[in-house]
């Protein structure tokens, strides 16, 4: 029989089960390194932060800290925190650098290309991070984990037209948190961004043994999960 998230979290707490921990990873590692991968546009460091985003997850989740209802939100929350320390820490290193190679005719990589796509891709976390719980949550689900409504509803205890009628309200309050950001957008636009935003889940097999592997953290991550969990 199926665990849920709130009976994984609960044996990973009292047995510590590698079993359930993987379980959790795989369920929710392309919701995580998509979200890390809007925000740094380079899948390395996408990896890097997926990885020390579950590195916290298995402490928080071993104390007994992490509640089932709320880990997605968490999850994202975490990786927007990540990702912050991660790209200042990147972004100093560049800065060192005694030189950068602009010549040439090489082909760009799929990381420089990603990262002269649309504003809005930038803005969505940002965006979704402003809103309050419930519309937060709501989206996350909808889109972002691709469940149907009547699921929807069942997760936040409403019915399939109460989480329609909420996912729509959040979605022209995400729609006006953008606009107060200067990016104008279409409430159609809009639910296909979001709808896209999950495409980019395509989680590389790199990301998913990196996860795989924190039970066991390498020092790298274990040290990204630390500067992330001040901000947590």
């Amino acid at each position: 029989m199926t665990m849920n998230d709130a009976q994984l979290l609960q044996e990973y707490a009292k047995n510590r089960s590698e079993a359930a921990f993987a379980e959790l990873i795989e369920r929710y590692v392309g919701l995580v390194y998509s979200s890390c991968w809007r925000q740094l546009r380079d899948r390395h460091l996408a990896e890097d932060a997926t990885q020390a985003v579950f590195v916290l997850v298995s402490q928080k989740a071993a104390a007994g800290s992490l509640r089932a209802p709320t880990l997605a939100a968490w999850l994202l929350s975490t990786a927007r925190y990540t990702c912050a320390n991660l790209g200042r820490t990147e972004r100093r290193r560049r800065r060192h650098e005694t030189a950068v190679v602009m010549s040439g005719g090489g082909a760009e990589s799929a990381d420089d290309e990603t990262r002269a796509m649309p504003d809005m891709l930038d803005l969505l976390d940002d965006g979704l991070a402003r809103l309050r719980e419930k519309d937060r949550r709501a989206l996350v689900l909808r889109y972002l984990q691709g469940q149907p409504l009547r699921d929807v509803g069942e997760a936040l205890g409403i019915s399939e037209d109460a989480a329609r009628m909420r996912v729509n309200r959040a979605v022209t309050k995400l729609q006006a948190s953008f606009g107060k950001s200067g990016v104008a957008v279409s409430f159609t636009a809009l639910v296909s961004a979001l709808s896209s935003a999950s495409a980019v889940q395509f989680c590389s097999s790199n990301a998913w043994a990196a996860s795989r592997s924190i039970v066991r953290p390498t020092s790298g991550s274990a040290a990204i999960a630390r500067s992330a969990a001040f901000a947590c």
